[in-house]
């Protein structure tokens, strides 16, 4: 996927660090790193630092073990992204464990400054017993944790919808009352409608025989226009993974704009405290991919400029 040049850095290789190149696959409609490609170059890196560990996914199917995201939360950089081609530097290590949930960061970065930094939160499924393994007893004996840090540590709450979803109109749907089609931009707060249905197909399943992390993200960004997604320039997205959907799953999207605050930033700024439900203004929409039965397969909040 990309060329590069690993690094393993801190004792025990706590940390890894990657000099590498933006791919073509991995750049969105404007050629340059896309918001889905963050997520899935996320998970990638985890994947490469878990190997190096002797804890990644192919080792832990073996012994009925599974690795399990619980959510995401990654802060971009509208003014910094990457075009294909163009050297980035990649760095993940974890945190510190506790007991049957374990943090990840991660930070994308190039000359010009931070690109976007993120936190994952992890588990592992022990199949064999039917329940969460214990996560301090896979790392290694001799593992010493860094203690380095992100401008944030926590993950906002993502909002569930319920009730609301039976009396949801369609968006993109014209009616007399709505002659033209209603964009989710041009939503008014507290508004919930349905931003569209995702059919789960054979590319999304993963290993574990249900819908890879990295394509519910990607499923709910495509259920935006290019246009939208220009005007929105996301600066944060929190992904909520709740229920496995398998292939051949219909998946409705609600979408609310929640709420909009003054002085948006336009760039995670490296090194400073920024609260997880309260961001420095932006507009706040909480999205999506639910169930027939009304049950959530997947959360997300967007926060754009």
């Amino acid at each position: 996927m990309f060329s590069m040049e690993i690094t393993d850095t801190g004792i025990g290789c706590n940390k890894l660090k990657i000099n590498t190149t933006v791919l073509y696959g991995s750049t969105d409609y404007s050629g340059r790193l896309g918001t889905y490609d963050t997520f899935k170059e996320f998970m990638e890196l985890a994947g490469i630092h878990a190997k190096k560990l002797n804890m990644a996914q192919d080792e832990f199917m073996a012994r009925g073990l599974f690795w399990l995201t619980v959510r995401t939360r990654i802060c971009f950089n509208p003014d910094n992204k990457p075009g294909m081609g163009s050297p980035v530097v990649e760095e993940t290590w974890p945190v510190k464990p506790l007991s049957h949930k374990a943090n990840r960061y991660y930070r994308i970065s190039n000359s010009a400054g931070l690109v976007a930094e993120g936190i994952t939160e992890w588990a592992v499924m022990n199949f064999s017993e039917g329940r969460l393994a214990n996560i301090p007893a896979l790392f290694p004996p001799d593992m010493v944790y860094s203690d380095e840090t992100l401008s944030f540590s926590d993950f906002p709450t993502v909002r569930v919808f319920r009730d609301e979803l039976s009396g949801a109109k369609a968006l993109r749907e014209s009616s007399p009352d709505t002659p033209d089609d209603i964009g989710p931009l041009e939503l008014d707060a507290g508004d919930i409608r349905i931003l569209g249905t995702y059919n789960v197909s054979s590319s999304d399943i993963d290993a574990g025989q249900h819908m890879n992390n990295a394509a519910y993200v990607r499923a709910i960004l495509g259920l935006f226009t290019v246009d939208e997604l220009k005007k929105m320039r996301i600066r944060e997205m929190t992904a909520v993974f709740k229920k496995s959907a398998h292939e051949g799953d219909v998946l409705t999207a609600p979408i609310c704009r929640e709420s909009e605050a003054e002085g948006a930033p336009t760039q995670p700024a490296a090194g400073a405290s920024q609260s997880a439900e309260n961001p420095a203004g932006g507009r706040v929409f909480t999205t999506g991919l639910y169930f027939t039965d009304g049950s959530p397969a997947f959360l997300a909040r967007i926060i754009t400029e």
